[in-house]
């Protein structure tokens, strides 16, 4: 697959997983962040790409399975900012 048939039939996808893994996800940015590692990954398959059925098929089941693993990763430091007592000072400059 070269870079012309990618851009055809996976890259057209981009919008419709971002959708996806936004509703997983509950975050744009983490959204759009995980489209772009599953571009990446698409395109370093891109050889074995030709041989399925359902290109978009497998778009999507690349993205869900990316979606729960990094809401796994999130669920001890949710659960960790849960047990924080309500009265710690909110940092004014957090960027610092």
């Amino acid at each position: 697959m070269n870079q012309e048939t990618f851009k055809n039939s996976v890259f057209v996808l981009k919008d419709k997983l971002y959708r996806f893994a936004n509703r997983i996800l509950a975050d744009q940015d983490d959204a759009y962040d995980l489209v772009q590692e599953v571009m990446l990954k698409l395109w370093e398959q891109k050889h074995t790409l030709k041989e399925l059925k359902n290109v978009e098929a497998y778009a999507m089941q690349i993205t869900k399975n990316m979606a729960y693993n990094k809401l796994e990763k999130l669920v001890p430091r949710n659960n960790y900012l849960k047990q924080l007592p309500n009265d710690i000072q909110q940092e004014k400059y957090p960027s610092l």
